[in-house]
């Protein structure tokens, strides 16, 4: 009896220690979640509903700045910039290769122009849509064409207009069943280049 009341008392209070050091821990991650789900959404900057030839890029002596904050108001002159001066112009047909050392901005430039940063200072101006592409692929185990569609709806004319732009119509046809080729997983069976 005696030795069935301390497995009893020991199991409550380890189940007691742990509840207890468990609840903490969700009150602290609510509270860190509500802080960010309270933030209001960052007004995009960019105008995306315009022609090719209105495509570009314009930045007079902008500053940008990080930082979770209320909104753009809330960034003050304490907050560090993380870029500052700013000038770029760029066209439909211009190509940018941004090189440089590790911390030196390369990574703040391209959020900056997705509007994930505070423009403190300056003018910016963004005409057409953005898209950001990682240096580290996401393959999913499917095959290439749910690869390319990532859940939307297939489109075979964008399909093939996609690859024939990329010039990879001539890898598409190497594969032994075409488009419907499943790729293992993290892109086994495919080339890393």
């Amino acid at each position: 009896m005696l030795s069935l009341v301390f497995y009893l008392f020991f199991g409550i209070n380890v189940f007691a220690f742990t509840g207890v050091s468990s609840i903490q821990q969700y009150l602290s991650i609510v509270e860190r979640l509500s802080h960010v789900f309270c933030l209001d959404q960052q007004q995009i900057r960019r105008k995306e509903d315009v022609t090719f030839e209105q495509v570009g890029i314009n930045l007079t002596k902008a500053s940008f700045s990080w930082g979770f904050k209320k909104n753009a108001a809330d960034v003050t002159n304490e907050d560090q910039p993380v870029l500052t001066g700013l000038n770029l112009a760029m066209g439909p047909a211009d190509f940018l290769v941004v090189v440089g050392k590790i911390g030196a901005g390369k990574t703040s430039l391209l959020f900056s122009l997705m509007d994930e940063t505070f423009k403190t200072a300056g003018d910016s101006e963004i005409h057409g849509k953005l898209a950001y592409v990682e240096q580290e692929p996401l393959i999913i185990s499917a095959s290439i064409k749910q690869n390319v569609a990532f859940g939307l709806k297939f489109d075979d004319e964008k399909f093939e207009r996609a690859f024939r732009l990329s010039h990879l119509l001539s890898d598409l046809e190497n594969f032994s069943n075409g488009a419907d080729t499943v790729i293992g997983e993290r892109g086994i069976n495919i080339s890393g280049g």
